[in-house]
């Protein structure tokens, strides 16, 4: 107790030092006048007495100093006086301060974006209950070769699996287009299809409504759906209830009972609606789809229960699987990874290599830093060592030039996180990286804590060297020296800083060739992707995308006199010189009903939207088109 009263009375002295150094003053100065009576009283003159009073109390700036010590915090209350003398110094020399404070937040900045987009895709948590027990189900023995499961062995494998709570499983195509009609202008949709257990593996609860049911997942069965809350804002205005609620998605009627909290994102990002029976998808006819439709499997493991032993198990169910069914088209091995690990494979590597980059982006900083404040220090070796030649400790100087550091780093972190935020904007959004979790990617408190480590790191690191001249012998002796002898760098010290600047060049040197070496192999990576020859031209050619509902499109007829409508209307208007239909568009995975048209001068997308809406009176009100756009 006696320890924090002493405490807290040192804590109120730093925070009124200015009156405190008053009082101390008026109180020296009282007892000063009371040894000069006294001396005076003994015969001596004033100007006798004052001197003597003075020998006899000692300095009065030591007694100062040393009452300063008694009463507060001397290493907090030297900080500050540093702080304030490395602020006045930076205010002195704006040049050297603008300089240094810039080149620190382009590699502080740019440490805090990657660090940001590493910390959101690869090391932060999936948004579940226990994200590391969820795991990924494929066949095939990595990640490279991973190959998609069929109904039956997903079927085979949830009734006999005793290491996963359950299984679930969903449609592996990532653009199963849904159109949205009946509730104002008709939508295409970015849909999902999964199995009816999905929420219960993941241990999300919905936002609104209940989730689906075992008998809504069986052939057959009502058709539902659930939603994205953005979409029940957008077309059903947040409505406080489902209940009733309905929806036409491709031509069939679907009654809406569940809608997802905000940011859920499985199995695809941009997800909006979710419908169950993964096998029964309209892009392929129904006597293939419980042999050939593409299914992924994810799980949950049990509590006690590790990788390596669900491994075993489904080793021990394949062999069953394939002796049981030997003409089975999906045979092989199955493969359980966790499923963040299946998310960001992709992009890991890349992802550590970035931050390696910028990480040797810093260190060419904190070299220029380093440089600039020894030439800096140069020019104060005088001040510090008069400074030392006046009793001032070395330890006292080395805290000075730290805190100077400091202060700059901490102005360079500030800077930076400002860079790091435009940053994070532009690689996130950027087509080049497509990455599996973007939209978790932003700056944190964890992204804060590590700027202000990194600042800190960076300040002790550039400030050091400068820190290290004074701290070696005969910095008194240099006081002898004339200006010119010390400035021409003649002399052991001379040779000292000589030799350390040219290591620090050297070091900039080699860390920059080999980022110029990354870099230039990286653009000639990239110029040799772009002149790849893809076989054909893509100039004046436009691309569309018309979702067909199985409900209103199931037989190859009707399907035929739309497209042969198309054709001959689209065919018809000048400037177009050919078109052609295709299931999927060259070196993309854009599946469905896809359209090129080529053309000399292709007309404005929403002349041609115009043209397609008087094919066949009620398709298009019905059956949304997407957006035409230059290929």
């Amino acid at each position: 107790m006696d320890s924090l009263t002493r405490l807290a009375s040192r804590v109120r002295a730093c925070l009124s030092s200015a009156r405190l150094d008053r009082d101390f003053d008026q109180e020296l100065e009282s007892h000063l006048q009371m040894v000069e009576e006294d001396h005076v009283r003994r015969g001596m003159t004033p100007d006798d007495a004052r001197r003597a009073a003075r020998l006899e109390l000692g300095g009065l700036p030591q007694l100062r100093e040393a009452h300063r010590d008694v009463r507060g915090l001397p290493l907090v209350e030297q900080f500050l006086a540093d702080l304030r003398y490395g602020l006045r110094g930076i205010r002195g020399s704006p040049g050297f301060g603008a300089v240094a404070i810039l080149t620190l937040a382009i590699g502080i900045g740019a440490n805090s974006a990657m660090f940001s987009v590493v910390y959101g895709v690869l090391l932060q948590p999936l948004g579940y209950p226990d994200p590391d027990r969820l795991v990924f189900v494929a066949r095939g023995e990595s990640q490279n070769a991973q190959q998609w499961l069929s109904l039956p062995r997903v079927e085979a494998t949830r009734k006999s699996i005793r290491s996963l709570t359950d299984l679930g499983a969903y449609l592996a195509r990532r653009n199963e287009d849904v159109t949205f009609s009946g509730r104002g202008e008709p939508e295409v949709l970015r849909g999902a299809r999964v199995s009816a257990n999905f929420l219960e593996i993941l241990g999300v609860r919905p936002k609104r409504g209940r989730s689906f049911l075992s008998t809504e997942d069986a052939p057959g069965g009502p058709p539902v759906a659930m939603i994205s809350a953005a979409l029940w804002k957008r077309r059903f205005g947040a409505a406080v209830s489902i209940d009733g609620q309905m929806a036409t998605l491709d031509s069939v009627p679907h009654a809406i009972i569940g809608v997802l909290p905000e940011g859920f994102r499985f199995p695809f990002p941009d997800v909006d609606v979710w419908l169950t029976q993964p096998s029964q998808t309209p892009s392929l006819a129904p006597q293939y789809r419980a042999c050939c439709v593409a299914l992924f499997g994810f799980g949950r493991l049990k509590p006690g229960v590790s990788l390596e032993q669900a491994r075993a198990e489904l080793d021990v169910l394949s062999a069953q699987y394939e002796a049981a069914r030997p003409k089975a088209l999906d045979r092989g091995p199955l493969r359980v990874a966790p499923y963040k690990d299946e998310l960001t494979t992709d992009v890991s590597q890349m992802l550590w290599m970035l931050l390696a980059a910028v990480g040797f982006v810093l260190l060419i900083a904190c070299a220029n830093v380093a440089t600039l404040l020894m030439a800096r220090a140069t020019s104060r070796e005088r001040e510090l060592a008069v400074r030392t030649a006046l009793g001032a400790p070395r330890g006292r100087l080395v805290r000075q030039l730290l805190t100077e550091s400091l202060v700059l780093s901490a102005a360079g972190g500030a800077l930076g996180l400002l860079v790091a935020s435009i940053t994070v904007g532009l690689f996130t959004g950027s087509w080049i990286f497509d990455l599996p979790r973007a939209d978790e990617v932003h700056l944190s408190g964890i992204v804060l804590a590590f700027t202000t480590a990194v600042s800190v790191a960076a300040g002790l690191v550039f400030g050091m060297l400068p820190a290290l001249q004074i701290m070696r012998p005969g910095v008194v002796e240099s006081l002898r020296q004339s200006g010119a002898t010390s400035a021409d760098g003649r002399g052991k010290s001379g040779r000292l800083r000589m030799n350390t600047r040219a290591a620090l060049v050297a070091v900039q040197v080699a860390l920059s060739v080999v980022l110029l070496v990354g870099a230039a192999l990286m653009l000639k990576s990239l110029a040799q992707l772009a002149a790849v020859d893809t076989g054909f031209r893509s100039e004046g050619l436009l691309t569309m995308r018309i979702p067909l509902p199985a409900a209103r499109y199931a037989s190859p007829e009707k399907k035929a006199a739309v497209f042969e409508s198309i054709a001959r209307e689209v065919g018809a208007v000048p400037g177009i010189r050919a078109m052609a239909m295709a299931r999927a568009l060259p070196t993309t995975n854009t599946f469905g009903t896809n359209i090129q048209i080529v053309g000399q001068e292709i007309p404005a997308p929403g002349h041609l939207g115009t043209v397609l809406q008087s094919v066949t009176p009620g398709f298009f009100q019905g059956d949304p088109v997407t957006a035409l756009r230059p290929s």
